[in-house]
């Protein structure tokens, strides 16, 4: 009896971009020195600027058994557009998610996909020193023992480090583009409630790149917690909460950082991302906007 090899799945790395071609290279750089044995694709979404430049790098960069595409997302900024765009312009069976301005693992695209042999959805670990001064790596969570979780409800992984079966991201109709700044969230909870766990790949490593100024890092909290209000109320009939302790702990998180703020960098640009998440969910309480799905 004859044993047939087992298929390997056709794999894409879809890359939304925005601006940054220093970034961009670095991080084609990273790709392009993956230990995955197999032809893939790397698809670039342009979001922000002209096609042409980030073609003629990706093609200078990338060797020769990796498929370029280049996908026009120009016509709607957001992130979750530009992975739809992205995502809708490869027929790969498994659809990889980075950014432009990390840098991945040389064996995140191996054990990503060897993941999602087992699982339908997954992410990995997210890692701040490498690209950071350590003073501010610290500021930042790194999950090495499995997931976050938000509202009190399910794990999550972020969009800059995920990977999920093509079939399911149509089954979901992919990243909700109503929700700019947590439709990574959203993502992992809507393939939970179609009975899709996240699996945790603790070796498919992307080294991320934090913003550089204190006021970067206020804008980009500031958004996130202006998001946050839709994905609560989106999430909430299904198990999604925040109590009055949470609620307690985070005011008194954020006036502490501004008690501490003049003893250090390191305490300002903790004040300014306390008080830019606090502000900017204050904003999304206050602003009328159409739920998410």
């Amino acid at each position: 009896m004859t044993e047939t090899t087992p298929r390997v799945p056709s794999v894409a790395v879809v890359i939304p971009y925005g601006g940054g071609l220093d970034d961009l290279r670095e991080q084609l750089t990273a790709l392009a020195e993956q230990t995955w044995p197999h032809p893939y694709e790397v698809v670039i979404s342009v979001n922000r600027g002209q096609p042409t430049p980030v073609h003629n790098l990706a093609r200078h960069i990338l060797p020769d058994h990796v498929t370029l595409t280049i996908a026009d997302a120009t016509d709607r900024p957001g992130c979750g557009h530009a992975r739809n765009v992205g995502w809708r312009h490869t027929t790969a069976d498994l659809i990889l998610f980075c950014d432009t301005d990390d840098v991945v693992h040389p064996a995140w695209l191996t054990t990503m996909t060897h993941t999602l042999t087992e699982a339908r959805i997954a992410s990995g670990t997210l890692e701040y020193r490498k690209l950071n001064p350590p003073w501010k790596a610290d500021l930042f969570d790194v999950f090495v023992d499995g997931l976050p979780v938000r509202f009190r409800h399910l794990p999550y992984g972020a969009g800059g480090n995920c990977g999920i079966r093509r079939d399911l991201l149509a089954e979901l109709g992919g990243f909700d583009e109503r929700l700019p700044y947590t439709e990574d969230v959203d993502l992992y909870w809507r393939a939970a409630y179609a009975g899709a766990a996240t699996a945790y790949a603790a070796d498919a490593v992307v080294h991320v790149r934090l913003r550089g100024s204190q006021r970067d890092l206020f804008r980009q909290r500031y958004r996130y917690g202006r998001d946050d209000i839709p994905l609560y109320q989106a999430h909430q009939p299904h198990g999604a909460r925040v109590t009055a302790t949470d609620m307690a702990r985070e005011l008194a998180a954020a006036v502490k950082s501004l008690v501490t703020a003049p003893l250090g960098a390191r305490q300002r640009t903790r004040c300014a991302m306390r008080w830019g998440t606090l502000l900017g969910s204050a904003h999304g309480l206050l602003e009328k906007r159409p739920r998410a799905m």
